[in-house]
């Protein structure tokens, strides 16, 4: 640390004359490394002797002549600021516009892969210097990609949220001409991640999907079970699973294989937001029975692992959890203790209204012996109103009240502020689905808690509504709710 201090102190110092772009890129990345050295894996923490050593670095690159960079340079520039979370427009803008310069010759597919990746990460949007990186892209050989710049340029075009199809599907069709075996679950992923927000923008098209998903799928299943150790982590399991469920992908082969690798792991290798992607992607795509029961009691046990108290809960992870073990009916009295313990530790201010939506739905749907749950949702109640009234939607104003109506639990300040959220989105035109009119409604008759005002936004609003995606129960709890808060509509009862 010493030495690094002293170096950092001397570098104001340093003249052109005596260095060029290979010697400062060395030294700002080695510096980058040294930083997250020190920081000893807690968060990065930037100090005066950082700064000022990164930018007296920038300007002397800023001077050097656009003839000293290629591609290899740029990139290490841009990466050594980015890790050491240190951000230079100026210095970025006028490395972008040197890259973009450079020909198309002079770019092999890691030189795309690292120098598209690194901007990327820095978070300055430069769509002209990916529509340049995308050009050298399309012209360079099979031969100069590999696993690692494959999966580097779809992430990093995924992250610049850049529109380039033709690019994505080359990318996707290299991967697919790779062996199974130089595939390793970080990789796998990586792409998968990356290519699902593609697919999200609607830069994969269903064949190119299917193709590369069919592909993953036989890379997943070339690892024997009893193999995993070193190919795949519970973090890349979580990410691989997440994905297909965000595509919508049952591959029932794929999700047992990474189900009994999961299940052959320490939890002490999860952190609780892979449980939760876990956990999810399983309830969402649906699997065979056993194989989900067998996997879910796994997952509850890991996630007990979790010290309440620790910052590893984060509210969304929570509600993730519980509303997945909720929808299928596994609902243990320990593990929904502990998940409650661990809501009631974090500060309401940290809660979003989907969290707040989704803990109390899928605590609303049973009781524990051993908890009293009402703290729960007193403090969910808090975390609630903090809410502004803008921030809420539809669905979030009617599941909430709907698990209060459950639980019989009459918070008036609560509804009454739930009631504005709700007036507010009708009146702007908002059309609501049946099933979120039932759930309010039957919860304002429940509680014999009306609101005038929501009441006739939503009236008004009513004709426009789906009544076909409303079960035969929602639309007798609208019926009966009508005739309990006295909403005298003929066109409604229509």
């Amino acid at each position: 640390s010493k030495l690094f201090a002293k170096i950092a102190r001397s570098v104001p110092a340093l003249g052109l004359k005596i260095t060029d772009t290979q010697a400062i890129g060395n030294m700002i990345n080695s510096y980058a490394r040294y930083m997250h050295m020190r920081a000893a894996g807690g968060a990065l923490q930037t100090i005066q002797e950082d700064e000022l050593l990164f930018r007296h670095m920038g300007s002397l690159a800023m001077q050097l002549d656009a003839s000293c960079f290629d591609p290899l340079s740029i990139t290490l520039f841009v990466n050594s600021f980015s890790r050491a979370g240190i951000e230079d427009e100026r210095l970025f803008r006028h490395l972008s516009k040197i890259a973009q310069e450079l020909p198309v010759a002079e770019y092999d597919g890691q030189a795309v892969a690292n120098i598209a990746f690194s901007f990327a990460r820095s978070n300055i949007s430069d769509p002209a210097l990916f529509r340049h990186l995308s050009k050298a892209a399309m012209v360079i050989g099979p031969e100069s990609f590999s696993v690692h710049s494959v999966v580097l340029i779809v992430s990093a075009t995924a992250r610049a949220e850049m529109s380039d199809s033709v690019l994505v599907r080359k990318m996707v069709e290299l991967a697919c001409q790779m062996p199974l075996d130089v595939w390793k679950g970080q990789a796998c992923s990586n792409l998968l991640n990356g290519l699902v927000r593609h697919f999200e923008f609607g830069n994969l098209d269903p064949e190119t999907t299917e193709m590369v998903f069919n592909y993953m799928s036989e890379v997943i299943l070339s690892t024997e079970i009893y193999m995993y150790e070193g190919i795949y982590d519970a973090h890349n399991i979580a990410i691989i699973l997440n994905a297909y469920a965000r595509v919508e992908k049952l591959d029932a082969r794929v999700f047992e294989h990474l189900s009994y690798m999961a299940q052959q792991m320490h939890p002490d290798q999860f952190d609780v937001q892979s449980v939760a992607n876990i956990v999810n992607a399983f309830v969402k795509v649906g699997v065979e029975r056993d194989v989900l029961k067998y996997l879910m009691e796994f997952m509850s046990v890991v996630t007990q692992c979790f010290d309440a108290a620790d910052d590893l809960f984060a509210p969304q992870a929570i509600s993730n959890i519980a509303n997945a073990f909720s929808r299928v009916n596994m609902v243990e009295d320990v593990l929904f203790d502990h998940l409650a313990l661990a809501a009631l530790m974090i500060p309401p201010q940290e809660y979003n209204p989907q969290s707040i939506a989704n803990i109390v739905n899928a605590y609303s749907k049973f009781e524990t012996q051993n908890m009293d749950i009402s703290e729960l949702f007193n403090h969910m109640s808090r975390a609630a109103l903090l809410q502004p009234v803008e921030s809420l939607e539809m669905q979030n104003v009617a599941n909430m009240m709907n698990a209060w109506g459950r639980m019989t639990t009459r918070d008036p300040v609560l509804f009454a502020h739930l009631s504005k959220a709700a007036t507010r989105i009708a009146v702007d035109g908002f059309v609501p689905d049946a099933q979120a009119v039932s759930n309010i409604l039957h919860a304002m008759a429940v509680l014999n808690l009306r609101d005038d005002d929501m009441l006739e936004a939503i009236v008004r609003t009513f004709p426009g509504v789906d009544h076909t995606t409303c079960a035969a129960q929602g639309i007798a709890n609208i019926c009966w709710s009508m005739g309990v808060l006295q909403i005298k509509d003929p066109g409604m009862l229509d």
